[in-house]
């Protein structure tokens, strides 16, 4: 809302959550930042729908290696941030494996930058809360969790309800 306080929406599954915030993310740094050609920072095992929603809004996809552990390579994604990126997409936990990118540390990174961070808590979003690790997700970022179309009894209407919730004092797009 107008004060910065918390705010989200409700869309109709993940792919539509996904594609909303990335929407979100690219007129924010439009109109705030003058980015003409967008770009979009991503693992490899980050979410197939950010994918889309890159070609469907023009915006060009960094996809970055995995490390090791299967998380995003910082380096590679240092590398990859310039003027033109909207976002960096990370996954707490991603789907192919089940690891959480570090968001302890591409947090305060792309804060630096001023770039956001999506953190798609896709798989996790109901437990995710509850691990005991060492993360904080900055105030700026949206989180998706269309995990709770699973978990949250709604009516049949609704029943394929996505949920995205922002807590922030920078980013409103409303």
């Amino acid at each position: 809302d107008e004060k910065g306080q918390a705010c989200g929406t409700c869309q109709s599954g993940g792919t539509e959550s996904i594609l909303m915030a990335i929407f979100a993310y690219r007129e924010y740094k439009m109109k705030n930042d003058g980015v003409l050609k967008p770009n979009l920072v991503i693992c490899e095992t980050g979410h197939v729908a950010a994918l889309k929603a890159c070609d469907y809004l023009n915006i060009e996809p960094r996809i970055v290696s995995f490390n090791k552990n299967f998380e995003m390579n910082i380096g590679e994604m240092k590398r990859n941030i310039d003027e033109n990126t909207i976002c960096v997409y990370t996954s707490y936990p991603n789907y192919p494996y089940g690891t959480c990118d570090p968001i302890h540390i591409i947090g305060p990174y792309c804060k630096s930058r001023n770039v956001p961070v999506h953190v798609d808590m896709c798989l996790g979003g109901f437990v995710s809360p509850f691990i005991e690790d060492d993360w904080s997700i900055p105030r700026e970022s949206p989180v998706s969790a269309p995990i709770l179309t699973n978990t949250v009894f709604l009516l049949k209407e609704s029943q394929f309800c996505s949920t995205q919730v922002i807590s922030t004092e920078s980013i409103n797009t409303s």
